[in-house]
């Protein structure tokens, strides 16, 4: 045996062996959690949320979601938004959070 060698039971092996699956279950479904859908959903929830026209009688303006598709699609170059990188999709969401700023600090001088 290795003088380095750590010395398990079958019971703590069991243990250990189960605790590295849930961990590396847990890892792998943030992973999932954030692909290229969960991008393309926080971006369109932000925009319905701020561009819902209940005056119109329709619960969300998916014009103004196609517009923002179409801005981050081509700022970023893509042909579609589940096309984003990790990191793109993180700037797109921020990119969009941007531009409503701009459209709230414009909408308050009406």
């Amino acid at each position: 045996m290795e003088p380095n060698a750590i010395v398990l039971s079958p019971e703590q092996y069991e243990e250990l062996k189960l605790s590295l699956k849930n961990e590396l279950r847990g890892e792998l479904q943030q992973e999932l959690s954030q692909g290229p859908a969960y991008y393309y959903s926080v971006i369109r929830d932000l925009v319905f949320k701020r561009f819902t026209r209940k005056d119109k009688g329709c619960a969300a303006n998916y014009e103004v979601a196609r517009a923002f598709s179409a801005m981050v699609r081509d700022g970023f170059g893509v042909d579609h938004v589940y096309h984003l990188t990790p990191a793109q999709g993180e700037a797109a969401i921020k990119m969009t959070q941007e531009i409503i700023e701009v459209v709230d600090k414009y909408s308050a001088m009406k």
